[in-house]
């Protein structure tokens, strides 16, 4: 039996570093799941909790290994996996096989970098078992749909994999990894990430998704999402269920069916939703929604200005977010709204109308939760990549340029570097707009923490953001 190696590189110092235990590597384990089944031993790496991941992989390349996977986003995640690419390549000459949101939306320029041999675009787990067994038995790659790769100096794109029917695939298959790195500190509960659906049929200019998924959502049927949840419940005592789907109400007969299920489970859960089907919901469903153990909803509202709402695409208004705040606070249910600034053409005055909207939301609902502000990233496909690229944009032009991309604000050209400054101090400052729970940083991270709150609040509340020496000292801490 050869071996599958599968490395999730490490996400960043921002993502999930003192909150709680890490997501699940979810790409890897479901790829995992299908090559496991196709007959592959599979070993999976998570370099966001295995500190020992080159003494790991220095072991598994003694085995009779195929090929390498890596999977990243955008960021921090390609600058690791080109770590690990180059400590596999001074090792070994196994190809180098790397997947995830970012390979699939620039797949020619992955593959122009020296440490890429294929690109497996879009969903992997049924493409991963074809090229397996043409690499176990070294044949032509020709004629795999959904990978692209190098052939005599060229680059050749195979055509796209058609979208695989949810309810097909097997469960995952949890021993693959260690499962109790990623079940505890929420709380006081387990819990789990779990994906019970794919892709969105919304089209928002900002988001990855219309490009990955082409606008197709695709769902497990109620019942199999319940076998699942049944079986986490019984083998590993999850009582927390944080369902990581792009929006868990997109087929609203689908999420009351569940929500029914969960109320008889006796569990807590989390998930997205967006406004305007929260606002499709009369007082009964929400009820419901409360009373099957809800404890919180991921809101997308993205901007207090209509202008900004706007050329997002976003198909809602400021006044429908107030509107689905207050409906929340009707019925007791907590909830996160996620707020973004630095858009291309946006204005300071839509600025503070985002953070005079965030400032509303907590007023009228003691319940509502302010994420830190999160920064535009132009992804490649999406319309306002190409509406910054007309502002002045200049997209890398390879992968490890990707790689330093970075979410402070430095790409915005369209605004003055006084403008960028005060949004990398907007987006710094907005992480203590809620008080903190549920996080484990070390202790003097704590206490800085502590003793910056208070001034945190007033720069928003007063509008000044200018003099970020904050950013500074974050930094030098090595938080930022």
């Amino acid at each position: 039996m050869r071996t599958v190696l599968l490395v999730h590189p490490h996400p960043g110092i921002s993502v999930n570093r003192y909150s709680g235990a890490p997501f699940v590597p979810g790409g890897a384990l479901l790829v995992g799941t299908a090559l496991h089944h196709a007959g592959y031993r599979v070993k999976i790496i998570d370099q966001h909790v295995e500190k020992d991941w080159q003494l790991r992989l220095s072991e598994g390349l003694q085995e009779n290994v195929i090929c390498l996977g890596i999977s990243c986003i955008i960021g921090d995640q390609i600058s690791n996996g080109l770590e690990i690419a180059k400590f596999v390549r001074a090792h070994s000459t196994l190809p180098i096989v790397w997947g995830g949101v970012h390979p699939t939306l620039l797949p020619e320029q992955t593959l122009e970098n020296e440490f890429v041999d294929i690109v497996v675009r879009g969903e992997g787990e049924e493409t991963a078992v074809e090229l397996m067994k043409a690499l176990e038995e070294n044949k032509s790659l020709a004629g795999i749909p959904g990978i692209s790769y190098k052939e005599n100096g060229k680059i050749v794109h195979n055509r796209d994999r058609e979208f695989i029917d949810l309810d097909t695939l097997p469960p995952p298959c949890w021993e693959l990894i260690d499962i109790h790195r990623y079940t505890g500190g929420h709380q006081g509960y387990r819990y789990i990430s779990l994906k019970t659906s794919r892709g969105c049929p919304f089209n928002c200019g900002y988001c990855y998704a219309n490009v990955f998924h082409k606008r197709r959502w695709r769902s497990m049927s109620v019942d199999n999402v319940l076998k699942e949840m049944t079986f986490l419940m019984d083998q590993y005592a999850i009582d927390l269920f944080l369902f990581d789907d792009e929006e868990f109400f997109i087929d609203i007969k689908r999420g009351r069916e569940l929500v029914e299920a969960f109320k008889r489970l006796n569990i807590c859960w989390k998930a997205s939703i967006r406004v305007d089907t929260l606002l499709r919901m009369d007082d009964a469903f929400l009820e419901l929604i409360r009373e099957s153990g809800c404890i919180w909803l991921g809101i997308g509202a993205e901007s207090g200005s209509n202008n900004m709402l706007n050329l997002m695409n976003k198909k809602i208004t400021r006044e429908n977010i107030l509107e689905a705040n207050r409906k929340l606070a009707r019925h007791h249910l907590r909830a996160q709204f996620f707020l973004m600034v630095g858009f291309p053409t946006e204005t300071w005055e839509d600025m503070k109308e985002t953070i005079s909207l965030a400032l509303q939301l907590k007023r009228e609902n003691e319940g509502a939760e302010i994420s830190a502000f999160s920064l535009f990233t132009p992804y490649p496909g999406c319309e306002l990549h190409d509406l910054a690229v007309v502002h002045g944009l200049e997209p890398p032009d390879c992968l490890e340029k990707w790689a330093t991309f970075s979410w402070t604000a430095d790409h915005a050209v369209w605004f003055s570097e006084e403008m960028r400054s005060t949004v990398r101090m907007l987006a710094f400052a907005s992480t203590c707009l809620n008080d903190p729970v549920d996080t484990n940083p070390p202790f003097h991270i704590k206490l800085m923490g502590r003793l910056y709150r208070p001034l945190a609040k007033q720069r928003i509340k007063h509008l000044f953001f200018r003099y970020p020496f904050e950013i500074s000292v974050a930094k030098w801490l090595g938080v930022y």
